[in-house]
């Protein structure tokens, strides 16, 4: 009940507290309380910071100003957001709203037609506060030099419970779409996170730790941010493909964007070994899953579809290469 009043009346007062109560579980268990108070509250300094916090440097990393006084004391110094697990409320509370969300897919708004959802609602959304936080978080880790995920592994679950949710069901929506609802908006959101993740990799030292790849395959490496957000997506594009709603436009879409992803790692000086990483994990995505050849006949009839373009924008070579690599498997 503090924790309540406290975050409609006085919010920051929370970062006092947190300034100075020793670390301790209890100082852990107040964070994490404090934290899903925040998203449940749309109205919440959570969601007026990260609509303020939009402004970006170069290389994709946000300005942090001070004012922004819940995001700067998180997230100027990535650690303390990694120290006191400031991803895990966040991505909880989504899982757990898309799992009330589930059980009614006609009442979903998230089902209903994009409209003017990015006017005037994504702002008012836990699922796009929660992507555009993890999109602060992770890209400060990278620059940062922070060696660790911060649980970015939270998008694949959440593009899982989406696309289950997802349906098209609003007599405003178009499946031809881009966007046919809100979901599918969400989708490519994350989708283009993930990817961005990687290729700004490019903007840190090529010597910095947690850009430094151990292995070229799909193994876990926790301390590695790029390789850690191929796995991601790579998971997240298993997810997309095999589910029974989205519209082939949406899942070529997606797909392609991997693909191109693929292209541009090839042709990026000093990260030629993150494109073989990316062909790994694709290959071990949904290995396991009954879902898995439809997954693959997916991966090939994009290819089927995009070649000829990718032929004339890309090296012959490289295109040659991914044609190879979805033939086998």
């Amino acid at each position: 009940q503090f924790i309540s009043q406290m975050v409609g009346r006085r919010p920051y007062l929370g970062i006092s507290i947190m300034e100075v109560w020793t670390r301790d579980g209890n100082r852990n268990e107040f964070i994490q309380s404090y934290l899903w108070k925040l998203m449940e509250e749309p109205s919440s300094v959570f969601y007026t910071e990260l609509r303020n916090n939009q402004n970006m440097r170069s290389g994709g990393r946000y300005y942090l100003p001070e004012s922004n006084r819940l995001l700067y004391f998180f997230l100027s110094d990535a650690g303390v957001a990694k120290e006191n697990s400031a991803y895990k409320p966040v991505g909880d509370y989504v899982l757990m709203l898309l799992d009330e969300l589930g059980q009614s897919p006609s009442s979903d708004p998230y089902n209903r037609d994009l409209g003017y959802f990015r006017e005037h609602d994504e702002w008012k959304s836990p699922i796009y506060a929660a992507i555009r936080f993890f999109d602060i978080m992770v890209e400060e880790a990278l620059h940062q030099n922070i060696e660790w995920h911060m649980w970015l592994y939270y998008m694949p679950p959440i593009v899982e419970k989406m696309v289950r949710n997802y349906h098209i069901n609003d007599p405003f929506s178009d499946p031809n779409n881009e966007w046919p609802n809100r979901y599918s908006y969400l989708i490519s959101e994350i989708f283009s996170s993930l990817r961005r993740w990687v290729t700004d990799a490019n903007e840190v030292p090529k010597a910095q730790a947690n850009v430094v790849l151990k292995r070229v395959d799909c193994q876990h490496e926790n301390g590695n941010i790029p390789k850690s957000s191929l796995r991601a997506l790579c998971e997240s594009l298993f997810y997309a493909l095999t589910a029974k709603e989205l519209g082939d436009r949406q899942t070529r879409s997606l797909t392609d964007g991997v693909f191109e992803l693929f292209f541009e790692l090839r042709v990026t000086d000093g990260f030629q070994d993150y494109a073989t990483v990316l062909l790994c994990c694709l290959r071990e995505a949904g290995k396991h899953k009954s879902q898995h050849s439809t997954y693959i006949l997916s991966l090939r009839a994009t290819f089927s579809i995009e070649e000829s373009e990718y032929r004339i924008k890309h090296v012959e070579e490289h295109v040659d290469e991914l044609e190879s690599f979805l033939n086998h498997l």
